[in-house]
């Protein structure tokens, strides 16, 4: 199992993280080549790649995450950008595509605006501004005699602008045949990666998200939408992953502590094992990635977890966890009637609005109707083994109003050796085992990098959440108590 350097003063190594200056990698893509090539008065859609630490990631300002599957050559090395490589540099993809949603009530609409959706795969509901207002900005904080290093915060920072106001841009609806409604949502995106050690394995995206239109928006939801497809590059699978939510997972650096991790995870469902049923090295898709939001618009958020599997070959299904409908309600408000892709915006308001947390897909062929969830279906011993999957993590709701601005800050982090070991035990044949530990580290390196614990940032003298770690104590006959006598006070959480 992989290890990271112990920083036991956690507060001053995070307090000095974005005053200090670090060697990063720089073979980032600053300004790659226009990806419309229609004209100077269009969006300039383009792109950039995260790949200052362990995880290389295909940013776009368009609403995208990823490369959705399409070869895109990177400007600088005239070879395919990853999609999302982990660890980069083995020839292993973790991501097809992430995007953001964002659903709420306008009037007498239901509206979403998607970067990106199964049912909208040709379909971009964002788009940039035309050159040079719409490229992709670059800042970092690795030499300070240049000029990105100016207002940067990591080694390698991206700041992507875009909006939902091209309507005659964004197709049709496939199921609808209806123009793309917007919202009037302008997004600044801002991503961080970093090359130190504790750093390398998460990328932070804080997006803010601005009413430029001119409606109020009522009962707004923001979802982060994910499909994964995790194989080696170049190899088809798409079929066979799994997904989850982790809750917890017991602290690396105080005993008897645990840290509340909060991810959404995706994994492949056994790491391709070769033929003898061993995982095959440093080239197999042994890892894990996960999405974990770290802010939100409102402290007193109500957050959604939905996951659907697909299958279109013979016998295809379509199917994901739902909770017994209330007398009267829809299964979906819409078409079909599927337990699983979202088709419409209608549908996708509804998955997004639901007070719904689906359990684990591991568990799809249990029966959890006892506790209030359909059925599982015929097929729910071949999603639980592994599937195409899609999930949604969604908050909400939010009042949304003219001219406001909501803040959503999230990040994608990888966790190495989900797969460490494969033995064999009869009659089973050979087992490989799971192990989260390193993507709950990384998760919770993700949260102390965005909010440093022991930090004051507001100045009201509330430093975040800590432990006391006693080491030594004395009887003190006066309060006839023990007290500490040599004790040390750990941060593990930021003021927020």
């Amino acid at each position: 199992m992989r290890r990271k350097k112990l920083y036991i003063l956690v507060i001053i190594a995070l307090t000095i993280l974005f005053a200090s200056v670090a060697l990063g990698r720089t073979n980032y893509t600053p300004k790659p080549a226009n990806l419309n090539k229609i004209g100077s008065q269009v969006p300039y859609m383009t792109i950039s790649v995260h790949n200052a630490g362990k995880m290389a990631l295909t940013i776009t300002n368009y609403g995208l995450i990823g490369t959705q599957g399409q070869t895109i050559p990177d400007p600088i090395t005239g070879l395919a950008v990853p999609s999302l490589s982990y660890p980069q540099g083995l020839g292993l993809e973790y991501l097809s595509c992430g995007a953001l949603w964002i659903g709420a009530i306008a009037g007498p609409d239901t509206l979403v605006t998607t970067g990106n959706s199964f049912t909208s795969r040709d379909i971009n509901e964002f788009q940039p501004a035309p050159y040079p207002e719409g490229d992709i900005l670059f800042r970092s904080i690795n030499d300070p005699e240049a000029p990105e290093y100016v207002d940067a915060v990591s080694n390698q920072d991206f700041i992507a602008t875009y909006y939902d106001t091209f309507p005659e841009l964004s197709g049709n609806d496939y199921f609808t045949g209806e123009v793309h409604n917007p919202l009037g949502i302008k997004v600044i995106q801002n991503s961080y990666s970093w090359g130190y050690d504790y750093a390398e394995d998460f990328i932070i995206f804080d997006y803010s998200i601005v009413n430029v239109g001119q409606k109020n928006l009522k009962d707004v939801y923001i979802g982060l939408y994910m499909d994964n497809d995790i194989s080696p590059a170049n190899v088809f699978g798409n079929g066979d992953d799994i997904c989850g939510f982790l809750k917890s997972s017991p602290s690396r650096y105080i005993d008897g502590l645990v840290d509340t991790v909060d991810v959404v995870w995706a994994a492949d469902n056994d790491a391709d094992p070769n033929a003898g049923g061993f995982i095959q090295g440093a080239r197999a898709p042994s890892s894990s990635v996960g999405t974990k939001i770290l802010r939100t618009p409102a402290d007193s958020t109500r957050f959604t977890f939905n996951w659907w599997g697909t299958s279109f070959g013979m016998g295809g299904y379509n199917w994901g966890p739902r909770k017994l409908p209330e007398s009267g309600e829809q299964i979906r408000p819409f078409l079909f009637d599927l337990l699983g892709t979202p088709l419409t915006d209608r549908d996708k308001y509804f998955m997004m609005s639901q007070n719904e947390f689906d359990y684990n897909q591991e568990y799809a062929m249990n029966d959890h109707s006892h506790l209030g969830w359909l059925p599982p279906p015929n097929e729910a011993a071949n999603i639980a083994n592994g599937s195409d999957i899609q999930y949604l993590l969604s908050c909400g709701p939010f009042d949304f109003d003219r001219g406001d601005v909501l803040p959503f800050t999230f990040a994608i982090i990888g966790g190495q050796d989900y797969y460490y070991q494969s033995i064999q035990i009869q009659p089973m044949g050979y087992v490989n085992f799971r192990n989260s530990s390193d993507l709950a580290l990384n998760a919770v390196w993700a949260s102390w990098v965005f909010d440093n614990p022991g930090y004051d940032t507001d100045g009201d003298g509330y430093k975040g959440k800590y432990y006391i770690k006693v080491y030594d104590s004395l009887f003190d006959p006066n309060i006839n108590e023990w007290v500490a006598s040599v004790a040390e006070t750990l941060y593990y959480k930021g003021d927020g």
